[in-house]
């Protein structure tokens, strides 16, 4: 598992000028053969809407290396991209960054067990 920085126009449909773009923690499915991705929300201030949605066990609580603040692991995974086809985490057109750093096997299964339930 790492994170990546992917265009929102990549991952869901959305308006035609949206420049924006979102972390996602990426992972290989080998089983499907391709690349899923869950979405992460940051937690700079103490939001209710995120809160509410972590006390219903939507969002988890996670701290990276990457980030100064703790993020949230949405429970959605995205298996294709907004045009149907497989995510291409090398697509430089959408995909702005891959962080080098791999999540640890603790951390990663922690968050595969979460995802899945």
């Amino acid at each position: 598992m790492r994170i990546a920085k992917i265009r929102n126009k990549y991952m869901y449909n959305t308006t035609k000028d949206d420049k924006g773009s979102h972390h996602y923690i990426i992972f290989y499915d080998n089983k499907n053969k391709r690349y899923n991705a869950v979405q992460l929300t940051h937690l700079y201030t103490k939001d209710k809407d995120r809160f509410i949605k972590v006390k219903k066990g939507l969002i988890k609580i996670e701290k990276f290396k990457e980030f100064e603040v703790p993020s949230g692991v949405k429970k959605e995974i995205y298996f294709k991209n907004s045009f149907g086809g497989k995510i291409d985490i090398n697509n430089r057109r959408y995909v702005d960054k891959v962080y080098d750093r791999f999540l640890s096997k603790k951390q990663s299964d922690e968050i595969k067990e979460f995802i899945y339930k």
